[in-house]
């Protein structure tokens, strides 16, 4: 497998960033992604959606945008019956962070809701759950837009 990013010291950077003596590193493949926020979870269980969509609503919400990741049975034209997913957690942590907060400031998203699982997931299995609330008329649709 190939990497496109990798992170150390202070986080994820590209893969041709420079290192300094002590850092830690790990190589992040083409498909790392997160977000961040008072729900976040990197968990080995089951995803239930459900509860993470309806927790992260609340009443002056005009929206939930929901991004509910599936495994798939196909990768790069490979046919697959499960795909296995790791992280380094702390680092995933970091970065969800500073997402949840671009997230907030650009597109008026009140409140992130963040789900990732680890491990070995079959086809058609949750591998991520990431929803957002939104008080602004519209602002969910230009978060897809322009995301």
């Amino acid at each position: 497998m190939g990497f496109d990013r990798c992170g150390g010291e202070p986080g994820v950077c590209a893969a041709d960033c420079l290192l300094q003596d002590g850092d830690e590193v790990a190589l992040l493949p083409p498909v790392s992604a997160g977000l961040r926020s008072n729900a976040d979870e990197i968990t080995d269980a089951v995803i239930l959606s459900a509860e993470i969509v309806e927790g992260i609503k609340a009443g002056g919400d005009g929206a939930v945008c929901v991004f509910d990741g599936i495994v798939r049975d196909n990768s790069r034209g490979t046919e697959d019956a499960a795909s296995g997913y790791e992280a380094y957690r702390e680092m995933a942590l970091e970065q969800d962070a500073r997402l949840a907060a671009e997230a907030v400031t650009r597109f008026g998203v009140r409140d992130v809701a963040v789900v990732h699982r680890l491990g070995r997931l079959m086809v058609g299995e949750n591998e991520c759950v990431d929803c957002g609330g939104f008080g602004a008329p519209g602002s969910g649709v230009s978060m897809l837009a322009d995301g």
